[in-house]
């Protein structure tokens, strides 16, 4: 709708050949899903189009895109209102050029916060993190579960919010978390779903039938590899119930498989450190897609 072009080389499928547009057309959308990938895409469009281009966002998605482009001073506006948010963009205008600082990603820090919180007698406290308001979900849900956590040093950097999280070892308490919670946190259910499964009570997730369908189905990859383990986990297409246990069924070699998903494979590992088993995971070579570091970090914690 910008006046580009873009025609798949095999009739449906990809790769896909795009023909841009030199003029650009002014561009009125409203964004029907929530995603935060379709919203920044079209907000660097828009960047490159002369007039003022209008978007109506009907849920609550992340604003990395927006926050950017206002530190450098592009030409944008944000209104919120009740039910929606509306962002205008004056394209074809000048911006900053500045020098950017990139804050530690929560959903990589879930893990070594989740391991904390699971372990006997430990404690880690992650710098510079970023805490923007649309990915602590992971960090509400957790203080709901009774987990000892404290925000430090928070401080504003390029426009977003930073600081270092404490977290130390916790008895947690099942929980129920609503689907309106599942856009600020849809990155975090493997890691939340091994929380859980150490906690007091039967912990309810509602409305996370987008884990179907992302890197692999994260609920069916989660429950069959807690099944075998003992934990009580029960699914339907949108929603997941796991009891919280301490008697783990060790008993034999334990294999999981991760289908090609980081996040499964890092959930998967944290389980298998904290119950200091050993753990056959199939492609957990995917981790390096997201943490490349990931084993190296959690053994050096534990040296510590």
């Amino acid at each position: 709708e910008f006046g580009a072009n873009a025609l798949p080389e095999n009739k449906n499928t990809m790769p896909f050949k795009f023909l841009g547009s030199y003029v650009g057309l002014q561009n009125d959308q409203k964004l029907n899903v929530p995603s935060a990938q379709l919203k920044s895409a079209w907000c660097l469009a828009a960047l490159n189009t002369k007039g003022i281009s209008t978007l109506e966002e009907r849920f609550e998605t992340r604003d990395h895109t927006e926050i950017m482009l206002k530190y450098l001073n592009a030409n944008i506006k944000v209104k919120k209102l009740k039910n929606k948010k509306i962002i205008s963009i004056f394209g074809k205008t000048p911006i900053d050029a500045k020098d950017i600082s990139v804050p530690g990603d929560i959903s990589s820090a879930a893990f070594m916060i989740v391991l904390s919180l699971i372990s006997k007698n430990s404690k880690v406290t992650i710098k510079n993190v970023l805490l923007n308001p649309t990915r602590t979900g992971i960090l509400d849900v957790l203080k709901k579960m009774k987990a000892k956590i404290k925000i430090k040093n928070k401080k504003t950097v390029c426009g977003e919010i930073v600081g270092d999280i404490e977290a130390k070892s916790s008895n947690l308490k099942a929980t129920t978390v609503p689907e309106k919670m599942a856009p600020r946190l849809i990155d975090e259910y493997p890691i939340l779903f091994i929380a859980a499964c150490f906690a007091k009570g039967t912990s309810n997730f509602k409305g996370i039938e987008e884990l179907r369908i992302k890197e692999s189905d994260r609920i069916k990859s989660m429950e069959s590899g807690l099944k075998p383990l003992g934990v009580k986990i029960s699914s339907t297409k949108s929603s997941v119930k796991i009891t919280g246990t301490n008697s783990f069924r060790l008993n034999k070699k334990i294999k999981i498989d991760a289908k090609g998903d980081h996040r499964i494979a890092m959930s998967f590992y944290v389980l298998s450190q904290v119950l200091n088993k050993s753990f056959k995971i199939k492609d957990f070579n995917y981790v390096k897609t997201s943490f490349p570091s990931f084993t190296k970090t959690i053994n050096k914690l534990k040296k510590n």
